[in-house]
């Protein structure tokens, strides 16, 4: 069973307990904490810190597997060119140093892609905090030249 936590929404030790007590009514062969670690479709979505995470999997019997990416613990044994790249931000934004540890690239070279991408205008990039996210553009914004809120 994998339980989504949103800061703000079900994240505090008492709404926990109570996904925690259903988990034990439906019996999983194992529980799995994720956060939004990547930017939410909405702005209030905010994601649990690690040590916030780590206090709350104790609730859970056994004790829940923490499944979000707070580092790059990735597998390096994936070919990467532009159309993986660009196929990999369709599905989710990434910055790009996520891309590099997701395809064990060198950070330049993922900046080339995201550079090619950028100007073929298939790949769009946004600020979202202190980070720079990436990610493909759908057939509507393919085009367009205004640029919204805080994209780059």
């Amino acid at each position: 069973m994998e339980v989504l936590l949103i800061a703000g929404m079900n994240a505090m030790p008492a709404d926990v307990g109570k996904i925690a007590d259903l988990a034990e009514e439906i019996g999983p062969d194992r529980i799995q904490l994720n956060t939004g670690v990547r930017p939410p479709a909405e702005d209030f979505a905010t994601a649990l810190s690690e040590d916030r995470m780590q206090s709350l999997r104790h609730l859970f019997h056994p004790a829940a597997e923490i499944i979000a990416e707070f580092t790059g613990k990735h597998s390096t044994h994936i070919q990467a060119n532009q159309a993986t790249i660009f196929a990999m931000l369709q599905r989710r934004p990434c910055t790009a140093q996520q891309i590099a540890d997701i395809f064990g690239m060198h950070l330049n070279e993922v900046s080339k892609y995201l550079g090619k991408l950028m100007r073929a205008d298939q790949v769009r990039a946004k600020r979202e905090k202190a980070a720079v996210y990436y990610t493909a553009k759908d057939r509507k914004e393919k085009g367009h030249a205004g640029k919204k809120n805080n994209e780059m």
